[in-house]
């Protein structure tokens, strides 16, 4: 499968005792189809060292167009969610 990594801007917001925090990472698809309905995959502890957050700390993910998109925290570490991105 073909990197799926800038096209789609996804904001992370992650809420923290300090106040709200948000990273924008960026998804694109190199290959010469569209990928729908895709899952992309980032480091958890990535996400928690660029948002300064604890192991704890609650955080939503959001689309492009401000959709909040479901993910799940996988057993070796990786937040996944969906993506659609075009070629």
């Amino acid at each position: 499968m073909k990197k799926i990594i800038l096209l789609l801007f996804i904001a992370i917001i992650g809420f923290s005792c300090s106040g709200g925090k948000s990273v924008k990472i960026s998804v694109k698809n190199d290959s010469a189809i569209d990928r729908e309905n895709e899952i992309a995959e980032i480091s958890m502890s990535s996400v928690t060292e660029m948002l300064g957050l604890s192991d704890t700390a609650q955080f939503v993910i959001l689309d492009a167009q401000g959709k909040q998109l479901p993910y799940q925290l996988t057993y070796d570490g990786k937040l996944i969610f969906p993506v659609t991105v075009k070629a």
